[in-house]
């Protein structure tokens, strides 16, 4: 029998100034999160503290490839990525085959 997928609110809920609970179900063994584009600074270093891989999807774009290769390249700087050896892929996103991506 395949195990069980649930959908799950992992961002903060704020009310106020405060931060509530996570509401990912007790016993969950896998965490896939969604994370918002340009995601930085305390949110960032929070799923990464959580994270044992992270794909990230790219289209093909000047913009688009560029933008992703600082976020790489500020991964691999800043995040603790190496120290935990958090696994990393670039997923190309909607590419067609009749183009010279």
């Amino acid at each position: 029998m395949a195990p069980k997928i649930f959908g799950a609110n992992a961002a903060p809920q704020k009310v106020g100034l405060r931060s509530f609970g996570r509401h990912v179900p007790e016993g969950t063994k896998q965490l896939i999160i969604d994370a918002p584009a340009g995601a930085s600074g305390l949110l960032l270093q929070d799923m990464l503290s959580r994270s044992n891989c992270i794909v990230i999807p790219v289209q093909p774009s000047a913009i688009d490839i560029h933008a992703t290769a600082n976020f790489v390249r500020d991964l691999l700087l800043r995040g603790n990525i190496r120290a935990r050896n958090i696994r990393l892929a670039v997923v190309a996103n909607r590419v067609r085959k009749t183009t010279p991506v």
